[in-house]
């Protein structure tokens, strides 16, 4: 499979047989309809980050990330995970996921996002605009939607201790079950990719 399909598709890794997909194709499509209008335009998106492919560190993939931005014009990434209960979601940022210690960023175009079985289309948060707490992204940690006692998403540096929370920046769900809680809900990581879109 080519990364210039007219869908994400996974690069052509060597050990790809041995790997399993995060995002699959239908997933990756409905996601694209949830995009800014620019971002639906654009046919080619690239695998910066896997985490059966490059490791459980954060730093491998800020520094993936971060080689590819300076090398490509990319308006957002796609953090993805699957945990070990089977729950796929994430969060589209509209701007690389760069490490920038002490500062949030992140604009109103960002989202996070759950899929649910026997739903087509994947739960969609949007920004509330009660506060600017899109991002914090910290050597220790990467987390999204923040302004409570919890983040939405959060993932320390080896990817092993990680919640899902009900945030004011995004009011979502835990991402990683169901309802509304302002408690962190623990989970594992069973994969975890980053997608820049283009």
């Amino acid at each position: 499979m080519s990364a210039k399909q007219s869908l994400p598709v996974r690069p052509p890794f060597p050990s790809m047989d041995l790997t399993a997909p995060v995002l699959d194709i239908s997933q990756a499509q409905a996601l694209r309809g949830n995009l800014p209008p620019r971002q639906r335009i654009g046919n080619n998106w690239s695998l910066l980050f896997s985490l059966d492919q490059h490791g459980a560190s954060l730093s491998t993939l800020y520094r993936l990330v971060e080689t590819y931005a300076k090398d490509h014009k990319t308006a957002g990434n796609i953090l993805v995970v699957r945990d070990t209960e089977g729950h796929t979601f994430g969060v589209y940022l509209n701007e690389p996921i760069l490490k920038r210690e002490g500062t949030y960023y992140g604009s109103g175009e960002s989202f996070m996002f759950k899929f649910v079985d026997g739903e087509s289309q994947p739960r969609v948060y949007r920004w509330t605009g009660r506060n600017q707490y899109v991002a914090l992204c910290e050597t220790g940690f990467i987390s999204f939607g923040g302004g409570g006692t919890s983040y939405g998403l959060l993932l320390d540096s080896t990817f092993s201790r990680n919640s899902s929370a009900t945030s004011p920046a995004f009011q979502n769900e835990v991402l990683c079950g169901t309802g509304l809680s302002d408690k962190g809900q623990p989970f594992d990581c069973l994969g975890l990719e980053v997608w820049a879109t283009s």
